[in-house]
């Protein structure tokens, strides 16, 4: 629906349909009657084309309008993970022996997983895929204490701003 109309008046069959109607006008009615019946018929087109596309435009919203509307519709879905990424962060930084990363390794591949799946495409959910991926390949070989520290300073970073996304909590915003 296209404003306070139908689809089919808002496509070219409608405009086909009007100018048929108005050859058989012109073929049964005296000519006069035709052209005035023509003119009106024309206005009335006009008229239900500008009111409905000025009717939609009016109550179409602005793109901030928009964009608040997604990041809260975003922050609904993000909600419920919200608190297994603060049960993550925490241990991440509670453990003192980088080798540790292995035990947390699953958890943030489901993690990462589950955003996907519910449609999380923002870009710190990316960093965050990215960060784990990184890990994952880092721990298929056998890692440098640098690299790890590295790496888990970054899967921290990418854990908090992931959280400043979600509502709720001491790193998002109250719902």
């Amino acid at each position: 629906m296209s404003g306070p109309f139908p689809d089919f008046m808002t496509t070219w069959w409608f405009l086909i349909l009007m100018v048929l109607l108005l050859f058989l006008c012109l073929f049964l009615l005296p000519r006069w009657l035709a052209f005035v019946l023509v003119i009106l018929l024309l206005l009335i087109f006009t008229a239900l084309f500008y009111v409905g596309r000025r009717a939609a435009s009016l109550s179409s919203e602005g793109p901030l309008v928009r964009l608040e509307k997604t990041l809260r519709a975003n922050a609904t879905y993000r909600a419920p993970y919200r608190d297994r990424v603060e049960n993550l962060l925490n241990r991440l930084k509670r453990q003192t022996q980088p080798k540790t990363l292995r035990e947390l390794l699953p958890e943030l591949k489901n993690l990462v997983r589950d955003l996907a799946e519910a449609g999380d495409t923002d870009p710190r959910t990316r960093r965050l895929t990215e960060v784990v991926d990184r890990l994952s390949v880092l721990l298929m070989r056998e890692p440098s204490d640098d690299d790890l520290t590295q790496t888990k300073a970054d899967l921290a970073s990418a854990l908090e701003a992931w959280l400043e996304l979600a509502p709720g909590g001491r790193y998002g915003q109250a719902a």
